[in-house]
């Protein structure tokens, strides 16, 4: 499922326009971003967690060359999800 989709899943839900649907999810995806910007962590009760850490340095070998390449130190988000939505992943699969 892609932006536009999820939009589009919020509209007919909640019976609204999907440009104000994709508005407001657009709006909460920005605060997100800034939020984790700013070294933030986004709790969502039931949901899950997302954060920002910090991966180190390190020095990898190029597949196709051979060459060792150094990789700078740098940034992911990382999510971790709630244990109500792990159990009703595993759930599913029973």
């Amino acid at each position: 499922m892609n932006r536009k989709n999820l939009a589009r899943e919020i509209s007919r839900r909640k019976k609204i326009p999907i440009t104000k649907a994709e508005s407001f999810l657009m709006e909460i995806f920005q605060v997100m971003e800034e939020q984790m910007v700013h070294g933030e962590k986004i709790l969502i009760r039931d949901f899950g967690k997302f954060e920002c850490k910090t991966r180190p340095a390190t020095r990898r070998r190029n597949p196709q060359s051979g060459d060792m390449i150094e990789l700078p130190e740098r940034k992911t988000v990382v999510f971790t999800p709630s244990k109500e939505l792990k159990g009703k992943l595993n759930d599913s699969i029973s």
